[in-house]
């Protein structure tokens, strides 16, 4: 009956676990919990932590006996939930070190629990006559482990009654619970911190992106969706995006709920434009999956790549439309070799062909020309060089044109003969008047386009490619591209040439050089097509240097005070504690500076706040003009600095405030009023006066009041 009563109320504590409470209220509730199911008279749990009292008081770290002595300083047991006799978590045993003691040698694994029903007797328990007085019988102690087996705490308790075997396979079991508790706790406190900064990052994006559920209810938009489509107003998303009152066939969301990641493009009918879509999971908190979508606007893009493949595929049409004709004449005078184009393109008698005499075609061929005479001189000047290659453009009487490629035919190293090819260009000069109108389209516009050959050569650039860099159009057709990337860059885009040889398309950015050597930011959304049997890239090219420019002022401002253009509170904390991280990596001191000026606001109300802003600004540049450059001063806030010293010992900090109070003593020039201030400054080292940037900063702020109280100008910290 005690067993199933007790059983009936460890279902109810976990149950209860369930709840919304943090970690530190669920594990009150488990050591609440143990005291009232199985009577004890009171229960601790410790949890795996950095240590941080190691040089603050812990009596663990200086304990006198060598066997007692806390050595592993980077992590020890904190006490976090007390139950029963004792509810206080600090004092004496709020820090427990591992591998000493009984807890500490369960925390590490050298047994995973501790029992015993005679505590008074018992060689593991440290104070027998404490135990006596309190008239204690057991104690048991159980190891919390994550699912890998590594330590994470140690739940422990006191009873003045015998545990049995049964309510210690009870206790295990809860020990068990209590390890689940803290994983998912600790693993759900991760993902919410995840996905708190993956909004903050899509909030900043110039991407739409928006997040839905299973049930198809959208969580989240960013600005730019609400931009394009307007706000939610409680819709789903396939009423939000399309229009519609039930699911679309061409939804990708169970594809993405089953955990792959989906990339398609949709044109929105609502404004007229075409979006790269990316579909991703998005794993929650609770264990559930969303879809994460994200949208980028490629209506430009698309148009300018239809125009440039309407330019191409015309060429490739004109290219392939027209094929050589070829005679082959050896070193005798005689046709060995032709093709029917060659023949229907010179309009030759059957008769002529089978004669096989390459003097009667010519004869033949002469009568069509407009300027024979030139015809037949470049063919007596190749006979004359056997080895020499030759090209031009014979014109027709009838208007046709052809150009005439020759060169020599050979077996091995003996020149046997002369190979003609003939090609009717014919149309291809009117196609050309068509494609130079097509190259005015191209280059109104904005956006650069470059068509490459494989090896990475120019061989088309638009009027932005080659004005927007610089240079003349011939001087940027033939180049390699490799001469206009940016040299930090290079690497990175032989890289991804690389790679959309294989993949067929990349989108990048990167910087191009300009002829008078300055740099341009650029976004480069290149793909592979086929033209005339031969693979080209084409590059839209974007100037991306204002949106580079913004982003950085943005940056600027996001760490830097606005009065001041000192580093704010933000960029100040994130120095200090890089600066503590290479004084614990270096073994090198690191001070720590609070500076407040004296009857601030008494100027303000007497001189107006115009007057302090200056006063601020003046005195920031000040403290600026004495430090070394690898020093920090910051504002914090209204006339509160602050200075961090990498590498200096307390003497040396000690002479840099001598020389800003120096520095101070110079009146101000405020416009038409000249002023003296004084400053209190409170100096913190590390690590003699802490190790960390919360310890640090305390006592800092502590020196500084120290010496505003003293009147002093300045004092250290415990001095």
């Amino acid at each position: 009956m005690i067993k199933t009563h007790r059983l009936q109320k460890l279902n109810l504590l976990q149950q209860a676990l369930l709840g919304h409470e943090n970690l530190d209220e669920k594990l009150k509730k488990i050591t609440e919990g143990v005291v009232e199911i199985f009577n004890a008279d009171f229960c601790r749990i410790w949890l795996s932590m950095p240590g941080d009292r190691c040089d603050s008081g812990c009596i663990h770290a200086n304990a006198k006996e060598k066997d007692k002595i806390c050595r592993m300083r980077e992590r020890c047991l904190h006490l976090i939930a007390s139950s029963g006799r004792y509810t206080h978590i600090e004092g004496p045993h709020s820090r427990m070190p591992f591998g000493l003691y009984k807890l500490g040698r369960i925390a590490v694994g050298k047994i995973t629990k501790f029992l015993t029903n005679d505590v008074v007797n018992d060689p593991q328990i440290m104070d027998h006559e404490w135990a006596k007085g309190l008239g204690l019988v057991s104690f048991a102690g159980y190891k919390l482990q994550d699912t890998n087996g590594e330590p994470i705490g140690v739940l422990a308790l006191f009873s003045k009654q015998s545990i049995t075997s049964e309510e210690d396979a009870m206790l295990e079991g809860l020990a068990g619970i209590t390890a689940h508790v803290i994983q998912t706790m600790k693993a759900e406190g991760a993902l919410k911190m995840e996905r708190n900064k993956l909004i903050n990052i899509l909030e900043s994006m110039e991407d739409g992106v928006y997040i839905v559920n299973q049930a198809y209810d959208i969580e989240y938009i960013n600005p730019v969706i609400e931009r394009e489509f307007g706000p939610i107003d409680g819709r789903k998303c396939y009423k939000y995006f399309h229009g519609r009152d039930e699911v679309c066939p061409w939804c990708k969301n169970q594809e993405v709920f089953a955990g792959k990641t989906v990339q398609w493009e949709w044109y929105s009918a609502k404004n007229n434009k075409t979006y790269d879509l990316l579909d991703t999971p998005l794993h929650n908190y609770n264990g559930s999956i969303s879809k994460l979508e994200i949208f980028r606007d490629i209506t430009g893009r698309k148009q300018a790549e239809e125009e440039l493949e309407n330019s191409l595929s015309l060429l490739r049409a004109t290219l392939e439309s027209t094929a050589d004709g070829i005679l082959v004449v050896n070193n005798d005078g005689k046709m060995v070799g032709l093709n029917q184009k060659f023949v229907d393109m010179w309009r030759i008698p059957e008769s002529v062909i089978a004669s096989h005499d390459d003097n009667q075609a010519l004869v033949f061929v002469l009568e069509q020309l407009n300027d024979p005479e030139v015809f037949l001189g470049k063919v007596r000047e190749l006979y004359l060089q056997p080895d020499a290659e030759s090209f031009d453009v014979l014109e027709f009487k009838d208007g046709r044109f052809f150009e005439r490629y020759s060169r020599p035919q050979r077996i091995g190293e003996r020149n046997v003969g002369r190979v003609w090819s003939f090609r009717d260009v014919t149309e291809r000069r009117q196609a050309e008047e068509e494609l130079r109108f097509r190259s005015i389209l191209l280059d109104s516009a904005r956006d650069s386009i470059f068509v490459l050959d494989q090896e990475g050569r120019i061989i088309y650039a638009n009027e932005a490619a080659y004005k927007d860099r610089g240079f003349t159009k011939e001087e940027l057709i033939g180049k390699h591209i490799d001469e206009i990337d940016a040299p930090q860059y290079k690497e990175i885009v032989r890289q991804r040439m690389g790679k959309l040889l294989e993949t067929g398309n990349i989108r990048i950015e990167t910087a191009h050089l300009k002829k008078d050597g300055t740099l341009m930011d650029v976004e480069v959304d290149a793909r592979v097509i086929e033209s005339g049997g031969k693979k080209v890239i084409i590059g839209v090219v974007r100037d991306i240097g204002e949106r580079k420019l913004t982003e950085e002022k943005i940056k600027h401002m996001a760490y830097h005070d606005h009065l001041t253009d000192l580093p704010n509170r933000v960029l100040f904390y994130d120095r200090l504690h890089q600066a503590i991280l290479a004084g614990h990596r270096e073994n090198e001191p690191v001070a720590l500076m609070f500076l407040d000026m004296d009857r601030f606001k008494e100027i303000n109300d007497t001189h107006g706040h115009h007057y302090g802003d200056l006063l601020l600004k003046q005195l920031g540049h000040r403290i600026r003009g004495i430090l070394r450059e690898s020093d920090t001063v910051a504002r914090l806030g209204g006339d509160e600095f602050a200075v961090i010293l990498p590498r200096i010992e307390i003497g040396g900090a000690i002479r840099t405030v001598e020389k800003i109070m120096e520095a101070i003593r110079t009146p101000f020039s405020l416009e038409k009023t000249q002023l003296s201030v004084t400053v209190s400054i409170g100096i913190a080292i590390f690590p003699d006066h802490g190790e960390d940037t919360h310890i640090l900063l305390k006592k800092a702020d502590a020196a500084m009041y120290a010496a505003k109280q003293s009147g002093s100008g300045f004092a250290v910290y415990g001095k």
